[in-house]
């Protein structure tokens, strides 16, 4: 089943192809949906929208201790100093945070791990996250929206959507793949996660 099919905005028989820096979308001038994906140990997603851009990454939560030594490089001054104010259990929930949102934003503008994570902050200004992003070349439109998604115990994803409203969340699927494996391609979890406007209680 096609991107489009599975979520009745049709593709008209496009093929996928590889766009700008080797990112998938479908082939054509006007692509009728805008799709990306991501995959980690346990996990893999896709998001689709028919509306802008849209980007997702999963990794592992926490973050293992080996990663925090990328802290001076994916992260900017004030984040860091955000991080280093926590106490340090907190701080791999706190990174692995981070970086899911930040690569969903880089995957959404097509340019993944090629932008810079330290260029850029992820904001929490009380009520929902944010993007302050000061290049020129990246600069985030109003209709960027950013969502934080606890799968379950052991995963963290974020979704980086460009439209004009945040009802670009409005369905979220999430497919038990040892169950499709198992050969129920209808099986779906019991419990599906509800998008975090804000960073968690930790990371806040």
């Amino acid at each position: 089943m096609g991107v489009g099919a599975a979520y009745g905005t049709g593709t008209g028989g496009r093929d996928v192809r590889s766009g700008q820096l080797r990112r998938p979308q479908l082939a054509g001038e006007a692509p009728p949906v805008d799709f990306n994906l991501t995959h980690t140990d346990g996990l893999i997603a896709c998001a689709i929208t028919p509306h802008g851009r849209i980007g997702v990454d999963a990794e592992s939560y926490p973050a293992r201790a080996a990663a925090l030594s990328l802290i001076p490089t994916v992260l900017t001054a004030r984040e860091q100093a955000h991080l280093a104010r926590m106490p340090a259990p907190a701080r791999p929930g706190a990174l692995a945070e981070h970086w899911v949102l930040k690569e969903a934003y880089t995957k959404a503008l097509g340019l993944g791990l090629h932008r810079r994570f330290d260029s850029f902050d992820i904001r929490d200004d009380g009520d929902r996250l944010g993007i302050h992003d000061p290049h020129a070349d990246a600069e985030p439109l109003p209709g960027w929206h950013v969502r934080l998604l606890r799968c379950g115990a052991g995963h963290v994803m974020a979704l980086a959507a460009q439209h004009e409203d945040d009802s670009v969340f409005a369905r979220l699927d999430i497919i038990d793949a040892a169950s499709v494996l198992a050969g129920h391609r209808g099986a779906t979890a019991a419990a599906l996660p509800t998008p975090q406007h804000r960073l968690s209680a930790a990371a806040a």
